[in-house]
């Protein structure tokens, strides 16, 4: 019946099919953001699950019969809408809205206390890990480029290492981005792709998506901005400290963008989806890391975001 519900059966790659755990913290993390009312693509239960659908399902691909055939595979809800990216209107107020989505994501997530054990790990694209994208570096050919992107590592040393310790964490989405962001009608529509969650620091799960609005954006401040005050109205508290590395993890996630894209590239030429966010990523961390003497909008950047969380949290 095309009228009836609709779903994604989804399989896994080799390396999440061999982390139940991982899966089950996934899931645990979707029925939470479900029930705080953000759509997401909840799984359901498949025959020889072990846990009413909360556990996947192995099955066998390529007719091998050995262990390294065999996949994970959930089914999961539809949810319906159109990845941000593919709206050529976008709006303010779309962008407040889908801010707000994200923040009250993050709200549902704070709620998993404690998180699953399995969000504890080593994953590259967490943000407290960010020094360890300078083994890649080198893979960047345009010196200037490289300069750039060390001297962002340089930033986050000085500016965030020193507060790492004490900056609170919870269970992230961890890529809110562009694609991973669902609208209709001008409207947030909800939320997918849970692949990269983890532990890490709270005010990454905002960060993250500051970093990918400010791509391919007229004026990325105030883009950032309008989206920032959505974030706030719903989202957790954020303190004086997390306020104060905001910017730099902003700057961290795109140089973890684009040097990883173009690592991956590298080592998989014919995979151009690799670069997408190359040409705008570095035009973002150029302009978000020059001081604004030099062109850039650094100050302005940092002091806008100060401005639009107030705002979104009322004036205070």
């Amino acid at each position: 019946d095309a009228s009836g519900p609709r779903f994604v059966l989804k399989l896994h790659n080799g390396v999440e099919s061999d982390k139940p755990p991982f899966l089950e913290a996934m899931n645990m993390m979707m029925a939470a953001i479900d029930a705080a009312g953000v759509p997401c693509p909840t799984p359901l239960p498949l025959t020889g699950s072990g846990s009413g659908g909360l556990t996947a399902l192995g099955v066998e691909l390529g007719g091998g019969g050995d262990a390294s055939s065999s996949h994970a595979a959930r089914l999961l809800r539809w949810v319906p809408g159109a990845p941000l990216v593919t709206d050529k209107a976008q709006t303010e107020s779309e962008w407040e809205g889908c801010g707000e989505m994200v923040g009250r994501m993050a709200a549902a997530l704070a709620e998993l206390d404690p998180p699953p054990e399995a969000l504890t790990r080593m994953h590259l694209w967490d943000l407290a890990n960010f020094p360890s994208v300078g083994a890649y570096v080198s893979c960047i050919k345009d010196e200037s480029r490289q300069a750039l992107a060390r001297a962002v590592l340089s930033d986050f040393d000085s500016e965030v290492a020193s507060l790492a310790a004490s900056l609170p964490r919870q269970a992230l989405h961890n890529d809110a981005n562009e694609q991973n962001l669902l609208v209709a009608d001008g409207q947030a529509a909800g939320v997918v792709d849970f692949g990269d969650a983890v532990l890490s620091f709270r005010v990454a799960e905002a960060a993250i998506m500051l970093a990918y609005q400010a791509l391919d954006k007229a004026d990325r401040v105030e883009a950032c901005a309008a989206m920032l005050r959505g974030y706030a109205r719903a989202a957790p508290r954020l303190n004086e400290d997390e306020l104060r590395v905001l910017p730099a993890l902003v700057r961290a996630r795109l140089c973890c963008s684009v040097v990883m894209g173009a690592y991956s590239h590298s080592q998989d030429p014919e995979n151009d989806y690799l670069l997408v966010t190359q040409e705008p990523g570095w035009a973002a961390l150029r302009e978000l890391s020059l001081m604004e003497a030099d062109g850039g909008k650094r100050e302005a950047f940092t002091r806008r975001m100060i401005e639009a969380y107030a705002d979104g949290c009322g004036g205070q």
